[in-house]
């Protein structure tokens, strides 16, 4: 203290801007580090967890809607076999697309484990959608009562992938909140 006192009044006044001119640059910074760092946490909630929840529905939906639904309109007779066969095939695509989109983003341990236990699922599913196929390639027209061998085998393969995604987006939904309530 015996410092400012022989100081002039000219310094004096300086140090007294000076000073919190610099505390207010200081909390400008910290404040601009932490908008950075919620707009960080935004950014992986809409990049890793919003847009895979939709492609996970998206999945879901192809597998639930396009593929059992296609099997069990043609069983049933209301759409024909090329019809069937397209929304089967358009089903697959899609699915094949839009995992491989799920895989490219930031997964979680926790993530990664329930997504190689949902990847080991597609292949009986896979392998029962290619019967499909190559039944409703070899009809022409109309293929009621002919699909009826794929209801159950379908059911039973796709099943459980439906329950892991759900666990999927379970889970995307709790991380997304984590990295909300962190921020």
């Amino acid at each position: 203290m015996n410092l400012l006192r022989h100081l002039r009044i000219g310094p004096r006044l300086g140090l007294g801007f000076f000073i919190p001119v610099l505390c207010l640059v200081l909390s400008g910074w910290a404040g601009v580090q932490a908008l950075q760092q919620v707009n960080r946490g935004l950014e992986t909630v809409y990049e890793d967890r919003v847009v895979p929840l939709r492609g996970l529905k998206i999945i879901a939906d192809m597998y639930a809607v396009n593929v059992i639904d296609a099997v069990n309109k043609a069983n049933a007779g209301r759409v024909d076999a090329q019809e069937a066969l397209k929304l089967v095939d358009e089903a697959n695509a899609t699915i094949q697309r839009e995992w491989k989109a799920y895989m490219a983003t930031f997964l979680t341990p926790e993530e990664a484990r329930l997504a190689q236990q949902a990847q080991d699922l597609f292949g009986a599913a896979d392998r029962d959608i290619a019967r499909v196929q190559a039944a409703l390639q070899t009809i022409t027209g109309p293929a009621q009562g002919r699909l009826e061998a794929f209801d159950g085998p379908l059911y039973d393969s796709i099943d459980p992938i439906s329950a892991k995604i759900a666990e999927l987006i379970d889970l995307q939904l709790r991380v997304a909140k984590e990295v909300y309530d962190a921020a």
